[in-house]
C-alpha cells in the first residue's frame, strides 16, 4: 500500500512540476515588459491566436524573443537572460490564456 502511494505521489509530483502557472506569466509581464510594450497583458496577449503563441514559443521562444526583440529593442537584454528563458512557459501560459481565441478563463484548478 505504501509503495502504490508513494508511486502516486511520485507521479502527481512530476506532473506538477510540468503545469506551467498563467498568474506567475502574469506577474513576469507586469514586472519586465510591461512598461515598455505599452499594453496591459491581455491587449498584448490578444494580438496572437493559441496556435501562434505555441508557435513563437517553440524551441526555447527563439520566435518570442525575435519577435519582441525586434518590436521593443529595449527588451532584447531582459528577454535574451537564461532566467526570462526559464520562466517562458509561464508566460506563455498567460499569453495564450488571452489569446484571440484563449477564452480569458484560467483551467479548473490553476
Amino acid at each position: 500500500m505504501r509503495l502504490i502511494f508513494a508511486a502516486a505521489l511520485c507521479a502527481l509530483m512530476a506532473v506538477g512540476a510540468e503545469i506551467s502557472d498563467y498568474q506567475k506569466g502574469e506577474r513576469i509581464f507586469y514586472s519586465l515588459l510591461a512598461d515598455t510594450i505599452g499594453l496591459n497583458g491581455a491587449d498584448f496577449a490578444v494580438q496572437h491566436t493559441m496556435a501562434e503563441w505555441d508557435k513563437l514559443f517553440e524551441n526555447r521562444g527563439e520566435g518570442f524573443i525575435a519577435e519582441v526583440g525586434a518590436t521593443y529593442p529595449k527588451l532584447k537584454p531582459v528577454i535574451s537572460k537564461s532566467s526570462f528563458i526559464r520562466d517562458m512557459p509561464d508566460l506563455k501560459a498567460f499569453l495564450t490564456l488571452y489569446a484571440k481565441d484563449g477564452g480569458g478563463f484560467p483551467a479548473c484548478g490553476n
